[in-house]
């Protein structure tokens, strides 16, 4: 539990500093989702509603990368 009180300093300095940098990550992470959701071979588990995409591959990511590359 010591480590929780430098995740929340960080948190904390985000919250302080960067909160305007908030909207350009949540659009980032939609345009990254949308491209993902039409990209064959990729799996979207829920929809980009803030700045976190999940998200997998059908095959095992290594196929997936070869046929990309």
């Amino acid at each position: 539990m010591r480590q929780a009180g430098f995740l929340a300093a960080a948190g904390i300095y985000a919250l302080d500093h960067h909160v305007e940098r908030l909207t350009i990550d949540h659009s980032h992470a939609q345009i990254l989702a949308d491209e993902l959701v039409n990209a064959a071979g990729w799996l979207m588990y829920w929809p980009a509603e803030t700045n976190i995409v999940v998200f997998d591959t059908v095959e095992p990511a290594a196929l997936v990368l070869q046929k990309a590359g």
